[in-house]
């Protein structure tokens, strides 16, 4: 009885990461350089290699502090530490056996993809099942490239949500069947309006659905990110089926009436 609910527990860890999130989002600075290029990029990586899964963070040296003051308030237990960098390529498969590629949004960037309060799957745990699937003389990453997204984003979201709902007020025209009831029009004697006056009308449930979706969007920091997965082994047929699992992981982020991801594999 004294057990905690597990979605209660995957919430917590939701909010955990939310701290993360909010303090890596204060690294944005203001400035007419950062309006042509952008902010600086983090890159996060879960990596599957000899056996084990491990998490790093790839960060400018100038943001070495805030990223470990971020990873450190929400994740208090975690330990950190500079290590070398990685290679997860097969030295037995080489360049044949290595495969790869990245997401992109299958929508507007406005409409969010499922989260777990929507969707109430943990799609993190999806997709260390996956990277599991990796033996100790494979390798595989995902690495997720982000920085804080340009000023405007919210605004963009805002004015998106104001078109929805302009549309609706606006209906379409004058309602008449072409020709047919024009001339109808012209002799019929006048009726009381059945069509809703503009404020009367209201969003479907679809419709309003987006609006919520939008909306709630915006109440957290917007980042511009860039996912991509990368897997080798000693065969090519084993690194497509490493790399089908992971992709099939990523549909747990798929929200039929909002957003999800696409995935296109890298050609060179």
């Amino acid at each position: 009885t004294g057990q905690r609910d597990e979605r209660d527990l995957t919430e917590e860890v939701i909010s955990e990461a939310q701290v993360m999130y909010n303090i890596i989002a204060s690294t944005a600075t203001k400035g007419f350089k950062n309006k042509i290029y952008g902010q600086r990029h983090i890159s996060f990586e879960i990596v599957a290699r000899g056996g084990l899964i491990d998490y790093f963070a790839v960060v400018p040296t100038v943001l070495i502090d805030v990223v470990k003051q971020a990873v450190a308030a929400a994740y208090p237990s975690a330990r950190l530490e500079e290590v070398a960098e990685h290679n997860i390529f097969s030295q037995t498969g080489k360049i044949t056996g290595t495969i790869g590629g990245e997401f992109t949004l299958k929508k507007k960037f406005i409409y969010p993809i499922a989260t777990y309060q929507e969707s109430k799957r943990d799609a993190s745990r999806a997709l260390l099942n996956a990277l599991s699937a990796a033996g100790r003389e494979d390798g595989a990453a995902i690495q997720m490239l982000l920085r804080p997204a340009r000023d405007g984003w919210v605004r963009t979201s805002i004015n998106a949500v104001k078109k929805i709902k302009d549309d609706k007020a606006k209906g379409k025209g004058l309602g008449l069947a072409g020709t047919k009831g024009f001339a109808q029009a012209l002799w019929k004697p006048p009726e009381a309006s059945t069509e809703a006056k503009p404020e009367e009308r209201q969003l479907t449930a679809l419709e309003q659905s987006s609006v919520d979706a939008i909306e709630e969007k915006t109440r957290y920091p917007g980042y511009e990110v860039l996912v991509r997965v990368v897997v080798s082994s000693n065969t090519t047929e084993h690194s497509q089926g490493l790399l089908k699992n992971l992709v099939a992981a990523f549909s747990l982020f798929d929200s039929p009436s909002h957003n999800g991801f696409q995935f296109t594999t890298t050609r060179n």
